[in-house]
Order: C-alpha cells, then sequence, then structure tokens
C-alpha cells in the first residue's frame, strides 16, 4: 500500500538551531494551529521525498531505499510508518473525500465532550485578544531602534547610579513615602503605576520580537485565575535560529521595566511634591520589584521560564524536566533500568521537583481563590474540581504507570519500596498519636483585686508584714466622716418623718398631708438604706483564704484614699487553673481526667502538672482571652470581629485544667501538652476535611 503523498501546502520549515548533540534541527510549522515541531535530518529527508511528486506511489520500503541512496541516510520501513503515523496523528495532511471524513469523524470528539473539556481546562486562564500589532510595531521600530544598542544599556546603568546616590542623600524621605500609600489614594497611584509598567512591559517583549522579525499575533488581557494580566504573543519567536535573541525576547520586558524604573527613580529626585511625583515613586519602586519577583521565577511559565529553557538551550524544559523527574523516581522505586530521556541533564530532576513543590503550593492557592470566588456551593465543587484535576488525576496516572511496568521492575527494588510503602503506611494509620499540643495560659485559681469604693479615710490595713488572711475576715475598712454625717441626718429625718405621720389624724382633710409624710419617709427611709449600704461595702472581705499581692507600698491606716483607688490584691496561691483551647476535630480524643504538662512561655517557671476537670458545651464565638491569640504572639489562629472581637478561624473548644503547684497572680501563656485517646494521622486529616467539608458546604 502506497503512503499518503498530499501533505499539506501551508506547512513552512524554518532552519532552527542545532539539537543538544550538534546534529541539524528544523522546525515545521502548522500555521493553522499555530504549533511548531522539531525535525532531525532523517525526518526532513522524509518529507521532502513525500512532497516531491504526489501523483506517484511509494511505499514504506522503497522510500526508505531512496532515502538511504540518494541522502546517505539509513532507516527501515517502520520508522518511516511512524513518521507519517505521527503528520496524520497531527492533521498535517491534506485529506479529501470519504477517507477525510471519517479520519474528521476519528479525531473530532462529540461536540458537547469537547466543550465540555475546553471549559474544564480553560475557565482559570482566558485570553481575550485586544490589538494585532504588527503595523504599529512597525511604525514604532524606527524611533525605538535606540533602544537595542548597547550604548542605551550602558546610559541607563549610569542613570542608576545616579538615582540611588541622589536618593540615599533623602533616604529617610523616600522609605517613609512608603507608609503614605497604604491609603484609597496611594492604591489609586499604585494601579495607575502598575498599568503603565505593564503596557510599557509587554510592549518591551512585542518591539523585540518584531526587530528579530517575528510576527506578534495579539497583545490583549488574560484572567489569570480571575486576575487581569496583559499578555503579548510571541510564539512565532521559535522561529528564531538564535537562543541568545529568544531570551532577549523573554528579557525585553523586564528590562523595559527597568529601564523606565531607573528614569523614574532620577525624576523623583527633582520632581516637586505632585500627582506625577506619586506616580515616578510607584514605578521606581514596586512595579519593577513585583516583576522580577514574578516573572524571573522559572517555576512557573513566565519570562523567567522562557529565559532559562533559551539559555540552557533545553526547549520544551517543563515537560523534559518531568519526564527526568518521573524517571528517576521510578528508577528509585522499582529499577526498570531503562536509559533517562535526557542524556546529560541531570540537573533537570531537582529542577522538576522544584517545580512539583512550588506548583504543589500554587495549586492550594488557586483551590483557594476558586473557592471564594464563587457562592459557597458552587465553590466547593469547584475546588473539589480543581483537586480531582491538578492533584487525583496526575497521581492516578503515575501509580497506573507502575502498575502497568509492574513486571519491568528489579525484584529487590519491589521489596524495598514495598517495605518503605508498608512502614509509611503503618505510621500513617496505627493510632500512634497520644499527645495533643494545645495553645493555653496558666493562671491562679482564684484572684481578687480590692479598690476603693468610697471616697474615705483607711481604718483597717493589713500590717506590712501580714501576708496571708482568711476566709470572711475583714480586710481593707474604709471609714468616710461625710456618709456617716449623712447617714445621722437620714436618721433624723426617718424618726422626724415617722413621729409626724404618727401625729396626724386621720381627718377627711388631711390626707393630702398624710400623702406627702408617707413620701417623704419613704424617701428618707431609702436614703438611708443607700447610705448605710455604702458603709457595708466599705468594709472589704476577703472572699477566700490567700495571699496579699501588689500592695500599696504607701498607704497606712488613717490615710485618705479616693474612690475607684487600688489598694491589693488578693491571690489563692495553693493552686493554679490551666485554660486551655481545643479544635472540634480534636475534641473527641480528650479523656475525663486526662493528665498533662503545661510548658509557660519563655521559660520563666517549669512545667507544671494538670488535670483535666472540665469542657465547654459550645464552641466559643468569640476569643475572651487575648493571652493566646496569635495576633498577640500566641499559638490560637484568629481573626478580627465586626466589633473588635477575635474570633477564632475555626471551632474551638474551651477547656480547664487543675495544677497543685502554687501560682501568683501574673498570667503566663505556655503549650499544654495532654494526655489523650490514640489517633492516626489519616485519621485526623480524614476528620479534619470532612469537617471542613461540613462547614463549608453547609451540612
Amino acid at each position: 500500500m502506497g503512503l499518503p503523498r498530499n501533505i499539506r501546502q501551508d506547512l513552512e520549515l524554518i532552519e532552527a538551531a542545532p539539537f543538544e548533540d550538534g546534529s541539524p534541527r528544523w522546525r515545521l510549522h502548522d500555521p493553522a494551529a499555530n504549533r511548531f515541531y522539531d525535525l532531525g535530518y532523517l525526518e526532513v529527508e522524509i518529507l521532502r521525498e513525500l512532497r516531491a511528486d504526489p501523483s506517484l506511489e511509494i511505499d514504506s520500503a522503497t522510500l526508505a531505499k531512496t532515502i538511504a541512496e540518494r541522502a546517505r541516510v539509513m532507516c527501515n520501513s517502520q520508522q518511516i510508518e511512524e513518521f507519517v503515523e505521527f503528520l496524520l496523528d497531527n492533521d498535517l495532511y491534506w485529506i479529501e473525500g470519504e477517507r477525510a471524513l471519517d479520519r474528521r469523524k476519528a479525531l473530532r470528539k462529540p461536540r458537547w465532550k469537547s466543550l465540555a473539556l475546553k471549559i474544564w481546562r480553560q475557565y482559570l486562564f482566558l485570553r481575550i485578544p485586544v490589538l494585532h500589532p504588527d503595523g504599529l510595531l512597525d511604525r514604532l521600530l524606527p524611533w525605538t531602534s535606540w533602544a537595542f544598542r548597547p550604548r542605551t544599556w550602558w546610559i541607563l546603568a549610569g542613570i542608576w547610579v545616579l538615582a540611588i546616590y541622589l536618593t540615599s542623600r533623602q533616604m529617610d524621605y523616600f522609605l517613609n513615602t512608603f507608609v503614605g500609600y497604604f491609603t484609597p489614594a496611594g492604591l489609586v497611584y499604585f494601579g495607575i503605576a502598575v498599568i503603565l509598567a505593564k503596557v510599557l512591559h509587554e510592549f518591551g517583549h512585542a518591539l523585540a520580537a518584531r526587530r528579530y522579525g517575528c510576527s506578534v499575533r495579539a497583545m490583549g488581557v488574560a484572567f489569570l485565575v480571575f486576575w487581569p494580566i496583559l499578555y503579548t504573543d510571541t510564539t512565532d519567536a521559535w522561529r528564531l535560529r538564535s537562543r541568545r535573541k529568544r531570551a532577549m525576547i523573554g528579557a525585553a520586558g523586564m528590562i523595559v521595566e527597568m529601564g523606565v524604573a531607573a528614569i523614574c527613580l532620577l525624576l523623583w529626585n527633582f520632581v516637586p511634591d505632585s500627582f506625577l511625583k506619586n506616580i515616578l515613586f510607584m514605578m521606581s519602586t514596586t512595579t519593577w520589584l513585583m516583576t522580577l519577583l514574578i516573572n524571573l521565577n522559572p517555576l512557573m511559565r513566565f519570562d523567567g521560564y522562557y529565559i532559562l529553557s533559551d539559555l540552557a538551550g533545553v526547549e520544551n524544559l517543563q515537560d523534559r524536566a518531568n519526564a527526568m523527574g518521573r524517571w528517576w523516581l521510578r528508577e528509585r522505586l522499582f529499577g526498570y533500568g531503562r536509559p533517562a530521556p535526557e542524556q546529560g541533564l541531570r540537573w533537570l530532576v531537582p529542577f522538576s521537583y522544584a517545580v512539583w513543590v512550588y506548583r504543589l503550593f500554587v495549586f492550594f492557592g488557586i483551590t483557594y481563590i476558586v473557592y471564594s470566588y464563587f457562592f459557597k456551593a458552587l465553590g466547593v465543587i469547584l475546588a473539589a474540581a480543581q483537586v480531582v484535576r491538578l492533584l487525583v488525576m496526575p497521581i492516578g496516572r503515575e501509580v497506573r504507570h507502575w502498575w502497568e511496568s509492574r513486571a519491568e521492575s528489579q525484584r529487590r527494588y519491589r521489596r524495598r519500596t514495598s517495605f518503605v510503602a508498608a512502614i509509611l503506611l503503618l505510621a500513617a494509620v496505627l493510632p500512634i498519636d497520644r499527645k495533643l499540643e494545645l495553645p493555653a495560659y496558666w493562671q491562679a485559681r482564684a484572684v481578687v483585686t480590692f479598690y476603693a469604693p468610697i471616697p474615705g479615710q483607711l481604718s483597717v490595713l493589713p500590717a506590712p508584714g501580714s501576708d496571708t488572711v482568711s476566709a470572711g475576715s475583714e480586710v481593707v475598712v474604709i471609714t468616710s466622716p461625710d456618709l456617716e454625717f449623712q447617714l445621722e441626718q437620714a436618721n433624723h429625718d426617718l424618726r422626724s418623718s415617722r413621729y409626724q405621720l404618727e401625729r396626724t389624724s386621720f381627718g377627711a382633710g388631711l390626707a393630702q398631708e398624710r400623702l406627702s409624710l408617707q413620701a417623704k419617709l419613704e424617701g428618707a427611709l431609702e436614703t438611708q438604706e443607700n447610705l448605710q449600704a455604702q458603709l457595708n461595702d466599705a468594709r472589704l472581705v476577703a472572699p477566700f483564704s490567700g495571699r496579699i499581692s501588689d500592695r500599696q507600698a504607701d498607704l497606712r491606716p488613717g490615710d485618705w484614699v479616693s474612690r475607684g483607688d487600688r489598694l491589693l490584691t488578693l491571690v489563692d496561691d495553693t493552686a493554679g487553673e490551666v485554660v486551655a483551647y481545643v479544635g472540634e476535630s480534636e475534641l473527641r480524643a480528650l479523656r475525663e481526667g486526662a493528665s498533662g504538662r503545661f510548658y509557660p512561655e519563655g521559660g520563666v517557671r517549669g512545667p507544671q502538672q494538670a488535670r483535666l476537670v472540665d469542657v465547654d458545651g459550645f464552641s466559643l464565638e468569640a476569643l475572651e482571652a487575648i493571652y493566646v491569640a496569635s495576633t498577640f504572639g500566641g499559638g490560637l489562629d484568629v481573626r478580627d470581629g465586626t466589633e473588635d472581637e477575635l474570633i477564632p478561624q475555626r471551632a474551638t473548644y474551651r477547656i480547664y485544667l487543675e495544677t497543685d503547684a502554687p501560682a501568683d497572680d501574673r498570667v503566663l501563656r505556655g503549650q499544654l501538652v495532654l494526655d489523650a485517646q490514640a489517633r492516626s494521622l489519616a485519621g485526623m486529616l480524614w476528620r479534619q476535611i470532612v469537617g471542613v467539608w461540613r462547614r463549608e458546604a453547609g451540612i
């Protein structure tokens, strides 16, 4: 059977940079799909023969012989048939008639499946072309040619040095300027500066690409996880043979921003305070710093990734690194004995693992953003879909490959891997964790501070040498001559009112007078009770036996005090109390009467034994004590509420423990290590996931 000869005429064959081993390379461009395929010398010879005379029929064996005779390249029928299959799979043939219809039906997926797959893959990254800039770039190139000359770069370097020197002369003012931008107006300046910087950044890429003869297909706005960013399509740069030129296109945006930042920083030193000065400050600081932090990162497919790919001469860097990473992992786990996908590029292995770890953190960030952007039910569904797509499916494919290749693995590698996997599995499922580490604070069991309830004179006060008092004894007595005089006056009024009331007859004409005397009597009685209560409150009684602490050193019996003056503190120092906070997922692990050890923060005291005595039956709506709050350096994650409350980030319960260790009135923050029911790591993780799912899904 003859080979198909009707290769599409719109395909472009471009000579490219050699392969890593020095062999020649060509790049086949499919303009319809905007795809590039790397071809070697043999593939180009096959392609040349297939396109030579479409009217002639030729089979794979004859073609292999022809190539061997003409191009002095040895090949076989299988190599030719595999290359033809590659051309067919990528729609690089022009097929007509029933054969074309059958081929299209085989390749075309059902419309609804294709649409669903497109939404599934692209709803987090959408591109909206705004400008096809080739014409504009051609008009701009003559005016921007100076930017590509080394002399310009040296001038910009000199501007940087001068700008930094001038700024250093007023560094305090420069640094204090940052504080002024944490305002609504500052955010407006920042937004304007970012837009200007990013537009210049993208035109830097576009002008560099056009200068080296590449077409810039589109410039526009892309939405990356719902966040708008500008983009420039410079995929045509793959036409270039020079890796240096491709790297220059990738770096052009950052170079432009750095040059603009240098000029803006220099001008900032001369422009008076104004709207323009604010924009110059932003463009000389935050915008280019953000650009370097993001775009220079080679672990994501931004400018830094493509620059590294071009400078290292490793195209499709991430795919090839992933292949090396999977190969290394498979060989260490199962010892297949397969050759490395890339020879002499072992640095791709740690690079691939760095990408995996970094993308794992990015994945969790994307999942959280997806959940946050939608209403709760849809957010949970989309977040779960991202977990399946970005985590479960890749791991599942790798595990399936392990299973399908199990016959190729070596026995000693299988045994070692199985042993390690069994140990890890047992560590995950066996209930071995018997400790809870909880944020807590330790305080005396009972503490009371006495304040002067009335202004007056101290008649009773513990002597300086006496440190303890018993329950029910008078600790402080305050007398008030003014209140005592008012009390005597009230008693006199009370007796007078009673006497007048008793002497008044019950005549019909005196009814109104009796009512007036009765009201006066009730008022005198109320005044007497109030004054007597104040004098009684001035006799401060110890509610429990304890030790006197924080006595005001300058107070003596006979001294005068004002209302609200702090007098002394009484502490029950026989034992202390530990208050700790436990999450809902850990609540089940608590045991009645469980013991633990409290470790004070900072080593001010040694660890103390404690016993669980009580657990709140409801979760906290707001944190009542600031000692353990994360905003104050504690270990409990909280957020600010609407009324300056501290709200725990998750369902949290308060527990109480008693300790026999003597305590004082100081509150000691620390950590409680409490004995609990044995739990497995897998069980704890599963309960945490289920708890979050139920809470967020409203189940």
